[in-house]
């Protein structure tokens, strides 16, 4: 047997023991491994291998899951952040030849055009296709974008990324790493944003907002946060209860067997007191950002959700490290509400609903910040 045989019959052992939703999918994976096992001969590399394993991913339709190589194969980053805006695929950020606000029609010769044609864009595949790009890059790539009625190619460097090194935290904004920033924004109005709960937020969430002593407005940005730890975000949305509250059930299975586990939510002694929190959302608000700090921060009677409506991508995950050189995230995790009923990957439609445009991109405005500002 070959040592990429091996490696695909580990992974699908670990996929069939401890993934969660093939019920909710009607996927039978044993028909799925049936098909892709065939193509391990032609495996040469472990690029190819891992492509493979993402292939066979995708049957799951869980952007959640993934398979990464976490040898010593460097990380790198686009130079450029990307969004989804009005159907678009478009820059959000000013880089040389790159204007904010372009069209991105092509990236490393993926076409942007045939994903749309194929697929039905809503947040989920939005995050499967970021992820093929972004998983599958070497020291440059390449763009094809359009831009005031012209097209344009460039080539860029990558960065190089290690999220410790002094280099990296320059290019970057600090909350890539921290997973939040906040700041004052007057004497009535306080801003936070989450960008992932990450061990520690909870604690910066609660000295920030100690410092400045604002008990009016509090803006709480979850616009791109994408989850983080569940006892992380369950310790930051705390912060903010008056009460103690029943979220619902958390469900996963470990030897083919259920575990059940009550979520309740106890409110911190000194909990923060605001006479009105707003907080922002978008497509990418996910994962336990959306599952957990959302749905019990929109309990609140002094809570106004803002913006567009969330993913609806609302359960666990685990990661497991095979042959110490490879990664799989698998969604492991599921969640009932307090009714007892599933969440369902449908997404959260906000209080008032704004949408980001193309314009407000080009032009560097934030409408839905300066609305919460002034609501």
């Amino acid at each position: 047997m070959s040592n990429y045989l091996k490696l695909f019959d580990k992974i699908n052992e670990i996929i069939l023991d401890r993934y969660i939703l093939f019920e909710e999918k009607n996927i039978n994976w044993k028909e799925v491994i049936k098909k892709y096992s065939y193509l391990i001969d032609n495996i040469s590399s472990d690029d190819n291998f891992v492509n493979l394993i993402n292939n066979m991913l995708v049957e799951l339709k869980d952007p959640h899951t993934r398979f990464t190589n976490i040898g010593n194969i460097p990380r790198y980053f686009l130079p450029v952040a990307l969004k989804f805006v009005e159907n678009c695929l478009v820059s959000t950020t000013e880089v040389p030849s790159i204007p904010k606000g372009a069209q991105l029609l092509e990236i490393n010769k993926f076409k942007v055009s045939d994903f749309l044609e194929t697929n039905k864009l809503n947040a989920s595949t939005k995050m499967c296709f970021l992820e093929s790009i972004y998983g599958n890059l070497e020291e440059e790539s390449t763009y094809k974008y359009l831009w005031e009625g012209k097209i344009f190619n460039i080539t860029l460097k990558n960065i190089y990324i290690q999220e410790k090194s002094t280099k990296s935290q320059k290019i970057f904004p600090k909350e890539i790493f921290t997973g939040i920033f906040s700041r004052k924004i007057n004497d009535k109005t306080g801003y936070i944003k989450i960008t992932s709960f990450n061990h520690g937020v909870s604690k910066v969430i609660f000295e920030k907002l100690k410092e400045y002593n604002i008990k009016e407005k509090l803006i709480i940005d979850l616009r791109g946060a994408q989850g983080g730890y569940i006892e992380e975000t369950i310790n930051s949305v705390s912060l903010f209860l008056d009460k103690s509250l029943y979220l619902g059930k958390k469900v996963n299975k470990i030897n083919g067997e259920k575990n059940v586990k009550n979520i309740i939510i106890t409110p911190i002694g000194n909990n923060l007191k605001f006479e009105k929190i707003l907080v922002l959302v978008d497509n990418f608000t996910m994962s336990s950002a959306e599952f957990i700090f959302l749905r019990a921060v929109s309990k609140c009677k002094n809570v106004t959700i803002i913006g567009e409506k969330t993913a609806g991508i609302v359960h666990g995950t685990n990661r497991f490290v095979i042959n110490k050189n490879y990664l799989l995230n698998l969604t492991t995790c599921k969640y009932y509400d307090e009714k007892g009923d599933l969440l369902k990957s449908v997404g959260a439609v906000p209080d008032i609903i704004i949408s980001e445009t193309l314009d407000d991109i080009k032009n560097s405005v934030d409408y839905v910040l300066d609305f919460a500002q002034r609501y």
